[in-house]
Parts: structure tokens; C-alpha cells; sequence
């Protein structure tokens, strides 16, 4: 059997809140709640998360839009790596060796951004992506075109047309 719905009562859909019975005068006075209420579970399931000594897991967390789901995610994984040593820098250079495999350098907190501000002045202005693609050279490719080639794909640019300017950038004894 369905049963029909009722209509509701205006004075069921509203409850009217005297201001003057709240401790403040605008919300931004109110301090940002530590948990979230009515959600110990959730709380204590991202404690144990946050505890997992573990690299490569994730943490899915699920509420209404609204809820303040994420703030509190923030703020908590905020004072839990706070509390965490603070972890190295990591920075990936190019291997000369094997280019598919560049070499992972850790270097201590914050170091980084020097390291790539020290670099970038190194890198040449207009330097193209050829190196992603083999290079196949045909068998009758000479020597010359062979180097030129290659400096273009390492970054490298080689002037043994200008022996003067080769000899000033001293990038032709990498090649």
C-alpha cells in the first residue's frame, strides 16, 4: 500500500534562532573546529592512514558538499607533518649515460630551487624536443651532420665552424 504524502506546516520547515542568545557577533570570531562532529569513525580511520609508515596509498574521503570534509583533511595531514621530520629536496638530471633514465639527486630541504634557478641559464633558449623520437641516420650521413644533430638533442650546440666560438663555450669536448 502507498500512502499519499502529507503537506508540512511552514513552522515545521523553519526554527527561528535568537541572535542575541549566541557568544559572538559574526562567525569569524569562532575558532575552526579540531574534528568534525558526529564523525569519530572517519576521524579515527584518517589517524590510522596518516600512521601507515608506507609509501603509494591514498586516503578516499567521502562527506556532503559543505561539510568541511576537506578543510579538516588539510588541517589534520597540516599538524601531522608538521610533526614529521621535514623531507630532502628531489631532483631528477639528465643521465648522459642512459637519456632514457635520468639520475635522481636528494638534496637537502629547499635546496632545490636553487638548483633549478643555478641550471636554467645553462639551458640554450630555443632547444627542441628531438631527443624523445631515436635518431636513425642514414649509412651515408656524415660525421658533422651526425654531431650537430646530437648537440641539438643534448642541448649542446657545437661551433666548429667558428673555432673561436667553439673553444669560448667549451662544449665541443663533450660531443
Amino acid at each position: 500500500m502507498q500512502q499519499t504524502p502529507h503537506a508540512l506546516p511552514s513552522a515545521a520547515l523553519y526554527q527561528r534562532c535568537d541572535p542575541d542568545s549566541l557568544d559572538f557577533d559574526s562567525t569569524e570570531e569562532l575558532e575552526p573546529l579540531k574534528e568534525i562532529p558526529g564523525q569519530q569513525r572517519a576521524i579515527e580511520a584518517l589517524r590510522f592512514a596518516a600512521g601507515i609508515d608506507i609509501d603509494g596509498h591514498n586516503v578516499f574521503v567521502l562527506g556532503e558538499t559543505g561539510s568541511g570534509r576537506h578543510d579538516f583533511v588539510q588541517q589534520f595531514l597540516g599538524t601531522e607533518a608538521a610533526a614529521q621530520e621535514v623531507p630532502h629536496d628531489w631532483v631528477y638530471v639528465y643521465n648522459f649515460d642512459d637519456p632514457r633514465r635520468p639520475r635522481a639527486l636528494a638534496l637537502p630541504p629547499g635546496r632545490a630551487v636553487n638548483v633549478r634557478a643555478d641550471v636554467r641559464p645553462l639551458r640554450p633558449a630555443g632547444r627542441r624536443r628531438r631527443c624523445l623520437r631515436p635518431l636513425h641516420l642514414p649509412p651515408d650521413t656524415d660525421q658533422r651532420s651526425h654531431q650537430r644533430r646530437r648537440a641539438a638533442c643534448t642541448g649542446l650546440r657545437c661551433h666548429r665552424d667558428r673555432p673561436a666560438r667553439c673553444q669560448r663555450s667549451g662544449l665541443c669536448a663533450a660531443l
